[in-house]
């Protein structure tokens, strides 16, 4: 089996990476944004708290993507099954097909190694909809200035 570099030169792969890095960028960029705007220091800058977000969220994605294509060379290389029959209707569940199989990999550890993937998967979760609440607590508790009972949006936002 060989690496095939031809790949780098496919401008759907470059499409479909960006595209994941997109859209695994919308919760952080929101959360940015609140978090920035809500502070009264008028020398925050937002453009590059949101970039720092950006760029960090591509490094993640992009070492996320070596992991992912690392263990899925490795199963094809152990089974000696092209990768295309390994990956075939995949689409974004494809580091959900491969963690568990690399679970395996980790011996007398793989059960701690599987809860830990569980926790990170849960905390992860949770996160993300932390991020979207925040932006829309945000969002009612900037917007609340423009009604009369005001204190009581921002109680109810805040709450």
């Amino acid at each position: 089996m060989q690496f095939d570099t031809s790949v780098f030169s496919d401008i759907a792969v470059w499409a479909a990476c960006l595209g994941q890095v997109v859209f695994s960028l919308g919760p952080g960029l929101g959360v940015a944004m609140s978090y920035a705007s809500s502070l009264d220091d008028p020398q925050v800058n937002i453009a590059k708290t949101c970039a720092i977000v950006a760029i960090v969220n591509a490094l993640f994605s992009i070492f996320g993507g070596f992991y992912t294509f690392a263990v899925v060379g490795n199963v094809a290389y152990v089974t000696s099954d092209p990768i295309k029959d390994i990956t075939d209707n995949a689409g974004q569940g494809l580091a959900f097909l491969v963690a568990p199989i690399a679970m395996n990999s980790f011996g007398s550890a793989a059960n701690v190694m599987s809860v830990l993937f569980f926790l990170m998967l849960f905390t992860l979760g949770i996160d993300s909809i932390f991020a979207y609440v925040e932006t829309i607590v945000a969002f009612i508790d900037g917007t609340a200035h423009m009604f009369k009972k005001e204190r009581y949006l921002r109680r109810l936002a805040t709450m």
